[in-house]
């Protein structure tokens, strides 16, 4: 599993054109906004905090206590 962090996921946002999903944000602002996130905003963003290499598909990794 790989764990997504921060750069990861400005790169993956910069691939969006999220004002057409969203109609209320901006696509710029938005943007502008992320680079200011930290990493847990994004992973409640995107609704994901791993990829499984092997499936390709993204997962949310819940944090052993």
């Amino acid at each position: 599993m790989k764990k997504y962090e921060i750069k990861d996921f400005l790169s993956f946002a910069s691939a969006f054109d999220y004002s057409d999903d969203l109609g209320i944000v901006e696509n710029e602002k938005l943007h502008k906004e992320m680079k200011n996130w930290n990493l847990k905003k994004f992973q409640e963003f995107y609704g994901f905090t791993h990829r499984n290499d092997e499936t390709g598909k993204d997962t949310i990794q819940k944090r052993r206590v």
